[in-house]
């Protein structure tokens, strides 16, 4: 169908985290995390340029990893270390500009919204369930096999 891409993709997140919590439940924490993710996508590229189109997309994936976290409780003063497994799921919607550097190449230009899910599994039975939203605004190189 013209217009429409299918593909897969792939992606490596590394985060980095401090925060505070104020009473009644201080504490300070120090998280790290890195997390491998993979899932479909669609594009649909709308117009007739032969140089750029601008598109919508969709995408899904799923992911695991792993989370190191050092929380200190002041109250009893120790530093409490939790090493977790993580699996999520996100979704994320497109729109952007496509720029065809040439059959094979396309250079992007996007903003989205993106809702992801995580879950948080320890061997000391500490588990922890998020969502987060996010807008995001990016640009991807990408490959394909047909134009």
């Amino acid at each position: 169908m013209d217009g429409l891409e299918l593909g897969i993709s792939p992606s490596v997140n590394w985060a980095k985290r401090n925060s505070e919590t104020s009473a009644p439940f201080s504490n300070t924490s120090d998280s790290e995390s890195i997390n491998f993710q993979l899932g479909p996508y669609v594009n649909y590229y709308l117009g007739s340029g032969e140089k750029g189109k601008p598109f919508l997309g969709l995408s899904t994936k799923v992911g695991w990893g792993e989370t190191e976290q050092d929380n200190f409780v002041p109250d009893i003063g120790e530093i409490i270390a939790v090493e977790s497994n993580t699996k999520l799921w996100s979704i994320s919607i497109t729109g952007g500009y496509a720029i065809f550097l040439n059959d094979s190449y396309l250079l992007s230009f996007y903003a989205g919204y993106t809702f992801t899910n995580t879950s948080l599994e320890s061997e000391n039975d500490y588990s922890s369930d998020y969502e987060d939203s996010l807008f995001t605004v990016g640009v991807s190189i990408s490959t394909t096999f047909k134009r």
